[in-house]
């Protein structure tokens, strides 16, 4: 007898793609099912596990650890998965002396808490309770201490501006944050000009606009500024008001004004 024989046709090119397509599906299937049970699994067995056993500070805001841990709200067992570093730096700076805080999650088990506290920078009077009690600002205007010791801090004084039962906390209004942004970039800069000055009275500030008076230190004068402080024109006061007094014309005079960039100074008993 002769051989038989079997003839097998080569896989057509749209079974071929079929079968690929299949293979990819299985494995892309196993691999979302491995990912869910793993998934799962970290989340029922593991994330619970994982506590924040370790929260390092830097600050110098004068809190103890205990405080900035009970201000931040991570009293208690704390669950690393479940800080919200934002939630918690909302939290800290909600707290007057806190100008800016961040957060920092470290895998697995650490925070890292960074504190910087507002710097004082001039002194205003706020009526709190029917009486009058001194309170200190920062450079945005931020009141964030208040009380009789504060009145001892060798700072300038801000008058003519109206606060009634002002909270650690509360700011000043905007309007006035331009030329306390100045203010407080001389303190930085030029702490010789910012320490000559004893107080500055801002005049209008209710209206929506307003102008700044002030009063040196070492001279007893009225000074108009206009409504910025700038570090050139108050050398050129100071120059200007030392030459008048050299020249013996500065106990004649009421009042200076620099608001036109020259010096035009009012004789007392003059309108």
């Amino acid at each position: 007898m002769g051989r038989s024989f079997v003839l097998v046709s080569p896989p057509r090119p749209r079974e071929r793609l079929e079968a690929i397509v299949r293979r990819i599906l299985t494995i892309t299937i196993i691999v979302l099912v491995v990912a869910a049970l793993g998934g799962l699994a970290f989340e029922l067995f593991v994330s619970p596990n994982m506590l924040v056993r370790r929260i390092e500070l830097s600050s110098d805001v004068p809190l103890t650890r205990e405080q900035v841990v009970s201000l931040a709200g991570l009293e208690g067992t704390t669950y690393y998965f479940a800080v919200d570093g934002r939630a918690v730096e909302s939290r800290l700076k909600a707290y007057p002396l806190v100008r800016e805080a961040f957060v920092q999650k470290v895998f697995p088990e650490t925070l890292k808490v960074t504190l910087v506290r507002r710097r004082p920078l001039a002194l205003a009077y706020a009526s709190v309770n029917g009486k009058t009690m001194p309170a200190v600002f920062d450079d945005e205007g931020v009141l964030f201490e208040r009380g009789a010791d504060v009145a001892e801090r060798d700072l300038p004084v801000l008058s003519g501006v109206r606060l009634e039962d002002l909270k650690p906390g509360t700011a000043l209004p905007k309007i006035m944050q331009p030329f306390l942004r100045d203010l407080g970039e001389l303190k930085r800069t030029n702490a010789t000009l910012f320490d000559l000055i004893s107080e500055i009275q801002v005049i209008g500030s209710n209206s929506g606009s307003y102008e700044l008076v002030l009063y040196p230190l070492v001279y007893k004068v009225r000074v108009w500024m206009g409504k910025r402080l700038n570090p050139g024109m108050l050398r050129y006061m100071f120059f200007t008001l030392y030459f008048m007094e050299q020249r013996g014309l500065l106990g004649e005079v009421d009042e200076v004004d620099f608001r036109s960039g020259d010096a035009v100074y009012h004789r007392k008993g003059e309108k």
